[in-house]
């Protein structure tokens, strides 16, 4: 009993880093997720300013969102509340220039037309 106790003192609990290790993985993964939704909401936010790419701000946009929700809940909090930020602007601006609220855009919304 007391050989086990030593070992444990020395060289410490392996569950204890076993979880350490878990936590960093789950951390480092949600950034990188957090990160893929940020590029996602950038990719949406600019092809808002092309009249031919306005269609696909939509699917770039909830991919966003879903990777920042991911990654939030993959402890990457502030990138992950970064994403889903600039996913959702995003997808106001592509409601925007839709529908021709802004001076240098045209209405590019179907049933409008």
């Amino acid at each position: 009993m007391e050989k086990r106790q030593r070992a444990r003192e020395v060289t410490g609990d392996a569950g204890e880093r076993g979880r350490e290790g878990t936590v960093f993985a789950a951390a480092l993964v949600g950034r990188a997720v957090a990160a893929l939704g940020v590029l996602a909401g950038l990719v949406g936010a600019i092809s808002v300013l092309w009249p031919t790419a306005v269609a696909n701000v939509v699917p770039s946009a909830s991919v966003g969102i879903i990777l920042g929700m991911v990654g939030y809940f993959l402890r990457a909090r502030r990138l992950a509340v970064a994403a889903v930020v600039l996913s959702a602007v995003a997808l106001v601006l592509a409601v925007v220039v839709g529908q021709g609220l802004l001076p240098w855009t045209g209405p590019t919304d179907p049933i409008k037309n």
